[in-house]
């Protein structure tokens, strides 16, 4: 997923899962997750791609 570094804590990225909630569904993802805090990055492709089609779902639902 490429070199990247927590904003945060300047550590290096490592690919791990994401927790998300969503109008109260959980789901989990593989992103960007930092070693040291665990904040969590989504790559924009996904958030704008399979994230906002799955959205779009729940809300038509």
């Amino acid at each position: 997923m490429g070199d990247w570094h927590c904003f945060k804590c300047k550590e290096q990225m490592v690919e791990g899962e994401i927790k998300l909630m969503y109008l109260e569904i959980d789901a989990t993802l593989t992103g960007l997750v930092c070693p040291k805090c665990g904040e969590g990055y989504i790559p924009e492709e996904l958030a704008i791609g399979k994230l906002a089609e799955g959205e779009k779902k729940i809300e038509d639902k």
